[in-house]
């Protein structure tokens, strides 16, 4: 989440392991600052971002790659509700559903 899911960006496209992130700043434009170098193969075949409508945050550094949308039900006049992972959980399972409650 967050900072820490560019850096699991960074490292998954780096060793070629999936990163799946949520709320996570794009690896697109700082991937000729690391070392190794990364490019935008790697990034879009191990990398996927979950990114909240209206988070400010899962928008710097670029557009993703390999990305899905998901609501964010905050009220508009909270800047930063909708970059908290714990919202962004339980649109998920909200959406898709759980063991306990699936969806269909």
């Amino acid at each position: 989440h967050s900072l820490g899911g560019g850096l699991a960006l960074i490292t998954g496209a780096q060793t070629k392991t999936p990163a799946i992130v949520i709320s996570a700043p794009s690896a697109v434009m700082g991937r000729s600052a690391v070392t190794p170098e990364i490019s935008l193969d790697d990034i879009k075949r191990y990398t996927y971002a979950v990114i909240p409508q209206r988070d400010i945050i899962s928008r710097l550094g670029g557009e993703h790659m390999n990305s899905a949308n998901i609501k964010c039900r905050a009220g508009v006049s909270d800047p930063m509700a909708c970059h908290m992972e714990y919202r962004s959980l339980c649109e998920l399972m909200y959406t898709c559903g759980n063991v306990k409650r699936p969806v269909y």
